[in-house]
C-alpha cells in the first residue's frame, strides 16, 4: 500500500515529465521523496500507531464478577509444510498468551470465565482460527468447558457478528476483548454495532524503527496502521449507505 503510493507519484511524475510539464512533475517526485522518507524513516507509521494504540488498552486490570467473557479475536493461521500441522500466525500468539494470563487470573478469586475463540479460516489453511488457537489454549491448560468457539468469521466485522448471539446465550456481567494493539480500536467500532462494549486488553504493542535511512519494517507497520484507519472510514460510509447489519 505504502509503495504503491509512492509508485503511483513517481509515475504520474514521469507522465508530467514526458507531457513537458515540469512543475507538475517535479511536485509529484517531491511528493515521491517526501513519502519515502516519512515512512521508512518510522515518522509517519509511529504518528499513525500511536493513534491506534490508546494507554487504556494496556492498563486495564479487569474486576472480575461472578461470570465473565473473555473474547479472543482470530490473526491468522499457517501450515507448517514440514509437519503439516496449523499454527497460529506468529503475531497471534501474544493474544493467546493474554487470553490465558487473563483467564487464570479471573480462575483466581474462584469466578466463572469462559473464552470465546472467534476466526474462521479465511486462508483456507483447513482449521479455523479459533480451533487453532483452543489447541494453544489447552496446551497452557484452560479447562475445555471453559472454550466456546467461534469458527465462521472471516473479518473483524464478522467476529462482532458472529459472537453477538454467543454472549446472547448467557448473562455475563464482564466482557473483555482481547486483540493486538492497533486492532482493538476498530475491533471496539465494530462491536458497537451489535451494543456489545466489551473492556479492551492489548495483547501487543507495535512502534515503529527510527532510522535515516528507509526501513522496510517501517513499511509493514504503515500499511497495517492505515488498514485499521480505512477499516474505520469503510465503516462509517457503510452506516451512512445502511449497509452494515444492525441487531435485531
Amino acid at each position: 500500500m505504502s509503495m504503491t503510493l509512492i509508485l503511483m507519484f513517481v509515475l504520474i511524475g514521469c507522465l508530467f515529465l514526458v507531457t513537458k510539464k515540469h512543475k507538475l512533475s517535479i511536485t509529484f517526485f517531491v511528493l515521491a521523496i517526501l513519502s519515502m522518507a516519512g515512512i521508512g524513516s518510522g515518522r509517519v507509521p509511529q504518528f499513525l500507531l500511536t493513534g491506534l494504540q490508546e494507554a487504556a488498552f494496556y492498563e486495564q486490570s479487569p474486576q472480575w464478577k461472578k461470570h465473565n467473557a473473555i473474547i479472543v479475536l482470530g490473526s491468522g493461521t499457517v501450515r507448517i509444510p514440514f509437519t503439516n500441522a496449523t499454527q497460529p500466525a506468529f503475531h497471534a500468539y501474544s493474544r493467546i498468551l493474554k487470553a490465558a494470563t487473563l483467564y487464570f487470573d479471573c480462575k483466581q478469586v474462584e469466578s466463572n470465565c469462559d473464552l470465546i475463540l472467534s476466526g474462521g479460516d479465511p486462508r483456507k489453511v483447513g482449521d479455523s482460527e479459533a480451533e487453532v488457537a483452543k489447541k494453544q489454549l489447552l496446551a497452557l491448560g484452560v479447562d475445555l468447558h471453559d472454550i466456546i468457539l467461534e469458527g465462521q468469521s472471516n473479518n473483524t466485522y464478522q467476529n462482532a457478528e458472529f459472537v453477538d448471539p454467543l454472549l446472547a446465550k448467557q448473562a455475563y456481567e464482564t466482557l473483555i476483548l482481547v486483540s493486538s494493539g492497533l486492532h482493538l480500536k476498530r475491533a471496539l467500532l465494530y462491536f458497537s454495532q451489535f451494543n456489545r462494549y466489551p473492556i479492551p486488553v492489548a495483547a501487543d504493542y507495535f512502534r515503529a524503527h527510527f532510522s535515516y535511512l528507509p526501513i522496510s519494517l517501517n513499511f509493514t507497520l504503515n500499511d497495517a496502521a492505515m488498514h485499521e484507519y480505512q477499516g474505520m472510514l469503510r465503516f462509517y460510509i457503510y452506516n451512512l449507505m445502511g449497509w452494515n447489519k444492525r441487531p435485531s
